[in-house]
C-alpha cells in the first residue's frame, strides 16, 4: 500500500489557527532538501547465480521530518513530511525496481526454492519535497540512501544514494531516486564478482526466496484498447436473474478509517497486465476477478496479487455496454472483497484503490467523498489515474461500492474516480450473492 498525507504537525497547526498563511522552517531547509547524485553506468552480465531479494526495510525513525511542501521558490515551507506521519511507502514497492533492473543487466533473480545469493537492501535516508501552488503547476525532488547488503557465499556492504525530479507532486521522485541508487550500486564489479556461477550447492539465503513474482512492465504506457484477439470470445451478458451465484465475504460492521479500509481492502486489488497496457482490477470469489473491458479486449491477461502472486487470466464473459468483463484466473487462489449492492450515499467518504502510473505503483491509496451515487454509477471526487480503470471505490466499512470505469478516448494524465456501481456490476456480468435477492 502506498498512502501520501499531509497533515501539519501540532505546533504548525497551532501557527496556522493563529493566523500565519506559512511557515519559514529556519535550520532545516539544507537538512531536508535533496543533494544530487549522478547516477554510475551499471555493471551488464550474462547469467549469474540464482539471486534471491530480500524484503527492503527502513532504517528511520518514526516522526523523522524527511521534507517539506513550499509553494514559492524561496522555499518557505507550509506543511512538513514526517516518516511514518504524512509519509507512509510500502517496502514491497521497492522491490519492482531491483528485479527490473537486475534481469535487465542480466542477473538471474530467484523466484522459488533456495538460493547461493541474497541482495538485502535498508533505506537509511529519504528526502522528500514538492513545491508549486498544487499538483499541476508543481514539481518534486527525492534523495534516497540505501544500504545494500550482500548475502551468501561473498558476503559486503555497500552504501549508495541517489537524486531524482518529477514533474507534480508526485512520489514517482522517489522511486527514481531509489533506482538511481540502486544502479550506482550495480555499478560495483564487486556484486557482480560475488554472484556470479560458482557451480557450488546453493546454501539458504536469509529471508528466504522473494515471494513477489517479477513484473514483465518497466515502460510505463497508456491504456489503449485494440481490436479483441483473445482466444474465448468477449460474451455480452444480459439484465437477467444471476446466471452464477457467490458466496459473500466478511465485511466490518464497523466504520474504519481510510488507513485501515485500504488495508483490509488491498488483499482483494489485483493489478491486471495485458501487454504493454496495465489497469485494476476487483477480487469476487477465489477465482473471479471483475475489470474494465476495454483493458482485456487483446492479449494474454495476467494479474499479480498484492503478495506479488502473477497468475494467468482468461475472459469469461463481459458486458460491452457497461465496459466492465469477468476474469477467471489458475494456478492460485485469490481473497475476495465483500461488495455493498445498494446504491451509495452522496457526501460519504471513499477511497479509490489501484495502479494509478505504473505497476511498480501499485495499490495506491487515494480518498475521497461521493459526489453522486444512483443505482447504476458513482461520481467521487477522489483524484485518480488511467491505471485505477477495473479498480475498487470503497466505503468506509471496507466494501467495493462501485468500479473506476475510465473512458478509453480520455487523454487527460489523472481525473476523478467514477464508474459503474457494484449493483450495477453484478447485473451486467450476471452475478448475484447466494445469500441475497437479485441486485
Amino acid at each position: 500500500m502506498l498512502t501520501h498525507r499531509f497533515r501539519l504537525p501540532r505546533g504548525l497547526r497551532r501557527a496556522a489557527l493563529a493566523g500565519l498563511a506559512s511557515v519559514q522552517l529556519f535550520g532545516c531547509t539544507a537538512m531536508i532538501r535533496a543533494g544530487q547524485a549522478p547516477s554510475e553506468r551499471p555493471v551488464r552480465v550474462q547469467g549469474s547465480s540464482p539471486i534471491a531479494l530480500v524484503p527492503p526495510i527502513f532504517d528511520i525513525s518514526a516522526g523523522t521530518v524527511v521534507g517539506g511542501h513550499a509553494p514559492n521558490p524561496e522555499r518557505r515551507y507550509t506543511l512538513v513530511h514526517e516518516w511514518g506521519n504524512t509519509l507512509v511507502l510500502d517496502p514491497n514497492e521497492f522491490n519492482h525496481a531491483i528485479r527490473d533492473e537486475l534481469r535487465t543487466l542480466g542477473y538471474t533473480v530467484a523466484t522459488a526454492g533456495f538460493a547461493p545469493h541474497g541482495l538485502q537492501p535498508t533505506v537509511t535516508k529519504i528526502v522528500y519535497n514538492v513545491f508549486g501552488s498544487d499538483a499541476r503547476a508543481g514539481w518534486s525532488e527525492a534523495e534516497v540512501t540505501v544500504r545494500w547488503q550482500v548475502l551468501g557465499q561473498a558476503p559486503f556492504t555497500l552504501e549508495t544514494r541517489g537524486s531524482s525530479t518529477a514533474q507534480q507532486h508526485s512520489l514517482a521522485s522517489i522511486f527514481q531516486a531509489y533506482r538511481i541508487a540502486l544502479r550506482n550500486f550495480l555499478a560495483n564489479p564487486q556484486f557482480a564478482s560475488a554472484v556470479s556461477p560458482t557451480g557450488r550447492p546453493p546454501t539458504t539465503v536469509q529471508g528466504g526466496a522473494p515471494a513477489i513474482e517479477p513484473l514483465p512492465v518497466t515502460t510505463p504506457v497508456s491504456i489503449t484498447p485494440a481490436t479483441p484477439t483473445v482466444s474465448t470470445p468477449i460474451v455480452p451478458t444480459t439484465t437477467n436473474a444471476p446466471r452464477q451465484r457467490l458466496k459473500r465475504p466478511a465485511s466490518s460492521t464497523r466504520k474504519l478509517d481510510s488507513t485501515t479500509a485500504s488495508q483490509r481492502s488491498r488483499g482483494s486489488v489485483v493489478t491486471v497486465l495485458v501487454g504493454d497496457a496495465w489497469g485494476s482490477g476487483i477480487v469476487l470469489s477465489e477465482f473471479l476477478i471483475a475489470t474494465q473491458a476495454s483493458l482485456v479486449q487483446s492479449g494474454n491477461v495476467i494479474v499479480v496479487s498484492s503478495a506479488g502472486k502473477q497468475l494467468e487470466a482468461r475472459v469469461l464473459r463481459a458486458d460491452t455496454a457497461s465496459d466492465v468483463a469477468l476474469l477467471e484466473v489458475t494456478g492460485g487462489k485469490l481473497e475476495p472483497l465483500g461488495l455493498d449492492l445498494a446504491p451509495a450515499s452522496t457526501g460519504s467518504p471513499v477511497i479509490a484503490l489501484g495502479t494509478p502510473f505504473h505497476p511498480g505503483l501499485s495499490f495506491s491509496v487515494s480518498p475521497g467523498r461521493i459526489v453522486t451515487g444512483t443505482q447504476n454509477n458513482v461520481d467521487t471526487d477522489a483524484r485518480i489515474s488511467a491505471g485505477n480503470a477495473g479498480g475498487p471505490i470503497i466505503d468506509e466499512y471496507g466494501r467495493a461500492i462501485g468500479m473506476v470505469v475510465w473512458s478509453a478516448g480520455d487523454a487527460a494524465e489523472s481525473g476523478t474516480a467514477r464508474g459503474i456501481s457494484a449493483g450495477a456490476l453484478f447485473r451486467a456480468l450476471g452475478l448475484g450473492y447466494a445469500d441475497a435477492d437479485p441486485p
